[in-house]
């Protein structure tokens, strides 16, 4: 079994339109996602939406799926991208905080090794 993290980025081809394409479906799914968590203690959803763990799995495999598809651009290519208006304004700022979002967790769980390294050497 892979320990790869679970994602559904999968592009047509390896083209810029397809990549950008498959950015804005894992946008897309990762939107549904928040909305589906915001809608969770709505009675009215409870039956449509699953569990809390169903829930969990599904933000990590969108999370996932955005950072594999924000990372299939070099830089440069997502700045084209954005330049040519294949990546709008509400995209861009949504992958900026999401990125922030990311290196924040990855941080964190930095920080949390090293504590726990720290605390077993005493």
């Amino acid at each position: 079994m892979s320990n790869a993290a679970p994602h559904t980025f999968t592009p047509s081809d390896n083209t810029l339109s397809a990549r950008v394409a498959a950015l804005k479906e894992s946008l897309k799914a990762h939107r549904n996602i928040q909305a589906s968590q915001e809608k969770f203690n709505d009675p009215q959803w409870a039956n449509r939406i699953g569990t809390a763990d169903e829930l969990k799995y599904a933000n990590k495999v969108a999370m996932n799926t955005v950072r594999q598809a924000r990372q299939s651009f070099s830089e440069d290519e997502f700045n084209m991208a954005i330049r040519d208006g294949l990546i709008d304004e509400k995209d861009t700022k949504e992958l900026k905080a999401l990125d922030r979002q990311i290196e924040m967790k990855a941080h964190r769980q930095k920080n949390m090794k090293t504590n726990t390294r720290h605390r077993q050497k005493r």
